[in-house]
């Protein structure tokens, strides 16, 4: 019985060539708008490319949705195995990766290339903000705010702090549809014109103005 379902097993990888053209790391796991062929030995009803749903499911006939965010490939394997098991007897189930998943999001405001960005689903803050070209000269790097698509909640971000390592980069994960806005700072702007202008009158003594104090990044904040 073993023997075969080797045998089985090693008919189905061979016969079913590579989707991905660079096989994932053993230790890959599973995220939302991955795409996964899930290969049941002589079940062509159940056997499909399957997308990882924003809340982190497959679904397959006849059990319906399967929760795998989080789960290698080999474990997906495993409980798809167990998920229809009580429908099949002995099935063999091979997973494999077709398609990474990748996000939509949006970066507005001081950046020297805003617009809508697709990044590979494991991007951060600073990786959208290098595509965007960086931040512009008026910007004020102590006020980057993600705009929460799904949560519709504002978390606003120092960037020195983030840089430095103040900050945990891991705290700020981006998700599908999420909008980047890097703020300008009034006086910082102003200042920064005055000192790439001297002879601008402003009508603001800017070197007796006081920029508001930095503020701890990661906490949410109304807009200003």
């Amino acid at each position: 019985m073993l023997k075969n379902i080797v045998a089985a097993l090693a008919v189905l990888i061979v016969s079913c060539a590579p989707l991905y053209a660079e096989a994932p790391k053993p230790s890959y796991k599973a995220g939302p708008l991955d795409e996964i062929n899930v290969m049941v030995w002589e079940q062509p009803e159940i056997s499909r490319i399957a997308a990882v749903s924003d809340e982190g499911n497959i679904t397959l006939p006849p059990v319906g949705s399967i929760f795998v965010e989080g789960l290698t490939l080999p474990e997906i394997a495993e409980k798809v195995k167990k998920e229809i098991s009580g429908y099949i007897g002995s099935p063999v189930v091979v997973c494999e990766l077709v398609k990474k998943g990748e996000i939509q999001l949006s970066i507005l405001g001081w950046v020297k290339n805003p617009g809508a960005y697709t990044l590979p689903r494991s991007s951060n803050l600073l990786d959208i903000l290098a595509l965007a070209g960086g931040l512009d000269f008026y910007a004020d790097a102590r006020y980057i705010r993600i705009i929460k698509r799904y949560s519709k909640t504002i978390v606003t971000v120092d960037l020195d702090e983030l840089v430095s390592g103040k900050l945990n980069i891991d705290d700020y994960k981006l998700e599908n549809g999420d909008i980047i806005y890097a703020s300008g700072d009034v006086i910082t702007t102003l200042k920064r014109i005055k000192e790439s202008i001297p002879d601008i009158d402003l009508q603001l003594d800017v070197d007796k103005t006081q920029s508001p104090q930095p503020r701890q990044g990661g906490e949410d904040r109304k807009r200003k």
